[in-house]
């Protein structure tokens, strides 16, 4: 073996050790030889020219595997382990998984960068911040990542405080992140963005839908029912605070995963009986869930058999952005949940939607809109890509801080407008490796981003569940 056939070995040698993984022996004499990612299946990359395990819960999606690609990691919660260790699917994690993939797939098809294509890998996370800090690592020391798409507030902050990726100036972006909690992230590192924006403003319409709609405004007892987590607190405790400002008595109450669905629904008997003002029978009462299906279908089927609960004593549910899923339509919750409604970051306000929102129903046989953050799933991986192209213009280096740099050139005033789309890559990706600032119509909306919180300001939907359990747009709400 020559001396830097040697080398490599070791390295490689390293590396997987690093993984705490093992490497398939080829003919025994030595780790399979490779020139691209395709050489290595889908459970593996081609690093040094030798094919490298990828971790558990790890692939490669789709099938463009150029030399030399552009690798992308989406670190998702796309299932979930759950009361007696059950792998439950997150549908809407999936169909933000898509959105992405879709996005690589339309940049590719637009030559990439100079006929330099990327390359997508998915890591299922499990909603398991430590599970998310090993694969974030791996990513970035092992493939080189400049950056990761990631999902959630509790996921995206576990994912900023990865010794590794701060090492590596890694830029990080989130589709559904939210928490407050986030601009005080940005505003230390400059690295970490979002694509919907913060929940003070989601507070601010929740607030103002329950005391408009007729199903709500009667109630004289709201209750906060919350996950505890960065998301759910970011939530609970302000719009308490507004609901209570605005007259009605209000309490709020965490729980944890898994949730115990006795306690949660004895909270809510106790508080909505004997609050102040909430009468002697039978009488309107509103509960706001903050949190996710895997939790909400069990509380709601526990709380349908509760007299004071049900959708007949006057008992009504209220949602955010974590509940538009058909995930929480089933036989059991659905009498409860007729006309219920609930808020989510606005998808269809960019002029992009109509096109993406027809090319994701071609591609996956599913509808964009029945789930919250598609479109921003979308923007999310249009947005590095661009970040990208600006980061390796005159032969720059590829790193997360050139590709955050890209970011302040986004609507800031200045500059040729364009539409996310296919059509549009190669004009405002060529603009911006000229440097030149950009204005962008996303599928989710106009990015105009606040320098002062990574995040852009943008309308909310009101959704509402129908009789038949599908999901239906009310109407659009400025914050």
């Amino acid at each position: 073996m020559t001396r830097q056939a040697f080398r490599r070995l070791r390295l490689l040698t390293v590396a997987v050790l690093a993984l705490g993984s093992t490497c398939t022996l080829i003919n025994g004499s030595g780790f399979e030889e490779c020139t691209a990612d395709r050489e290595c299946g889908g459970s593996g990359v081609c690093i040094q020219r030798y094919c490298l395990p990828l971790p558990a819960q790890c692939r490669l999606v789709g099938s463009p595997d150029p030399v030399n690609p552009i690798r992308l990691v989406a670190l998702l919660p796309l299932s979930e382990m759950i009361d007696g260790g059950t792998d439950i699917n997150d549908d809407s994690e999936i169909a933000g998984l898509n959105a992405i993939e879709l996005a690589v797939e339309d940049v590719n098809g637009s030559a990439g960068i100079n006929n330099r294509l990327f390359s997508l890998y998915r890591c299922n996370t499990r909603r398991n911040s430590e599970t998310l800090v090993e694969q974030a690592t791996w990513a970035v020391t092992q493939l080189g990542v400049p950056a990761v798409i990631t999902s959630g507030s509790g996921q995206t902050l576990a994912a900023a405080g990865a010794p590794a990726l701060i090492d590596a100036g890694t830029m990080i972006i989130s589709a559904t992140a939210t928490s407050p909690e986030l601009i005080g992230t940005f505003q230390r590192s400059g690295s970490t963005w979002r694509v919907a924006p913060p929940d003070t403003l989601q507070v601010r319409v929740m607030a103002n839908t329950l005391l408009a709609e007729l199903e709500y405004s009667g109630a004289s007892t709201m209750a906060v029912l919350y996950e505890d987590s960065s998301y759910g607190r970011g939530i609970a405790s302000i719009l308490r605070e507004r609901l209570v400002a605005l007259g009605k008595t209000s309490e709020i109450r965490s729980y944890t995963k898994p949730v115990n669905t006795s306690m949660a629904t004895s909270f809510l008997e106790t508080f909505h009986r004997s609050a102040p003002d909430a009468g002697a029978g039978p009488g309107p009462k509103a509960t706001v869930f903050v949190g996710f299906p895997s939790e909400i279908v069990p509380v709601i089927a526990a709380a349908s058999t509760n007299p004071t609960l049900s959708y007949a004593a006057g008992h009504r549910w209220f949602f955010s952005d974590s509940a538009k899923d058909p995930a929480i339509v089933t036989s059991q919750t659905l009498g409860q949940l007729r006309g219920a409604l609930g808020t989510t970051p606005a998808q269809g306000t960019g002029t992009a939607y109509a096109d993406f929102r027809s090319r994701y129903r071609d591609r996956f046989r599913i509808d964009a809109n029945d789930f919250s953050f598609t479109s921003h799933s979308y923007d999310a991986a249009f947005l590095v890509m661009l970040g990208a192209a600006y980061a390796t213009r005159d032969n720059g280096a590829l790193t997360g801080g050139r590709i955050s740099e890209a970011l302040t050139k986004v609507s800031v005033g200045t500059g040729t407008s364009f539409r996310l789309s296919p059509m549009t890559w190669r004009d405002a990706s060529a603009a911006l490796a000229a440097g030149r600032s950009v204005n962008l119509d996303g599928t989710s909306g106009q990015l105009d981003f606040d320098l002062d919180a990574g995040a852009p300001a943008s309308p909310y939907e009101v959704w509402q569940v129908t009789d038949g359990g599908s999901f239906t747009t009310v109407r659009l709400v400025n914050p």
